[in-house]
């Protein structure tokens, strides 16, 4: 994994363990943990780039934002112990898939060319308008030819 995308991982960790626990959700710093997630993912996507095995880590910390504005915003009730045990489970779940993901399937890079000339190709579209294309029912196109070097 890139660095930014372990920092996410890590940060989703964090704000995980911070709304499954209360006595850490107390904690005045905890409730950053879920903006800083939010704008480590924003921070990623926009230096590393987009990734497709980033995306239940994308969408973990959204899930995780989420439980956070649920838990300060919403209703206050009773707390059923088989829906947390259920969102719990479901919480390791992503967590497990979104940091697996991207082990399993690492970020492609070709390693720098060696020696004294640099290594790459060029593409032209070139068109001649001194001929006409024979193969086409158009008259007035032209033969044109794609060159890759």
């Amino acid at each position: 994994m890139r660095p930014l995308e372990t920092l996410l991982v890590s940060t989703n960790f964090l704000t995980f363990v911070v709304l499954a626990i209360p006595r850490i959700r107390t904690a005045s710093w905890a409730g950053l943990l879920p903006l800083t997630a939010l704008v480590m993912a924003v921070v990623q996507v926009s230096l590393e780039r987009y990734r497709w095995q980033m995306v239940p880590a994308y969408a973990l910390t959204g899930v995780l934002l989420l439980a956070w504005l649920w838990q300060r915003l919403g209703p206050h009730q009773p707390v059923h112990w088989v829906l947390v045990g259920g969102t719990v489970a479901i919480g390791v779940l992503g967590l497990l898939v979104s940091t697996v993901l991207p082990v399993i399937l690492p970020a492609f890079s070709f390693p720098l060319p060696t020696g004294p000339y640099a290594i790459g190709t060029l593409t032209y579209h070139w068109v001649d308008a001194g001929r006409p294309e024979l193969f086409t029912p158009e008259q007035d196109d032209l033969r044109e030819v794609m060159v890759q070097l």
